[in-house]
């Protein structure tokens, strides 16, 4: 293929269970995807070890990727990220690296729109969402 899509995995601080037969299976049937797991330089405090934290803090703490993504590709040249939309604060990773940034989003379109309407509401509302006694209106 002219394109290969090449996986980084940020380690959780936490068992998040075994990712092994879920990339045994999209290896297998997708060759073109390749699986790297991002190696962690610094000793993750006892705290973050407790708790189940967003990706945030598993990317963190993972090599500086801003500063050199050839350590972790060194035979590829990569023109794009592709992050989740949960981790927003990448897209200024793929900014410092001159690379186009793209989300995905695994949920449908209402969910999705309901996330990118949601700052809308809050910039209009002064009330918490669960006090409110109306509808909410969220454009389709």
């Amino acid at each position: 293929p002219s394109l290969t899509i090449h996986i980084l995995i940020a380690p959780a601080p936490y068992n998040a269970g075994s990712t092994t037969p879920y990339i045994a299976s999209v290896s297998s049937t997708t060759p073109s995807s390749l699986f790297t797991i991002s190696p962690v330089l610094l000793p993750l405090p006892p705290l973050l070890l407790t708790m189940k934290l967003s990706s945030l803090s598993s990317f963190t703490s993972t090599i500086p990727m801003s500063t050199n993504l050839s350590y972790l590709f060194p035979n590829h040249n990569v023109k794009a990220l592709i992050m989740d939309f949960f981790c927003s604060y990448t897209l200024s990773v793929a900014s410092n690296l001159n690379l186009p940034g793209y989300f995905f989003f695994t949920s449908g379109a209402a969910a999705l729109s309901y996330f990118l309407y949601h700052p809308i509401i809050h910039k209009n509302t002064i009330k918490s969402l669960k006090d409110l006694n109306t509808l909410l209106f969220i454009p389709e």
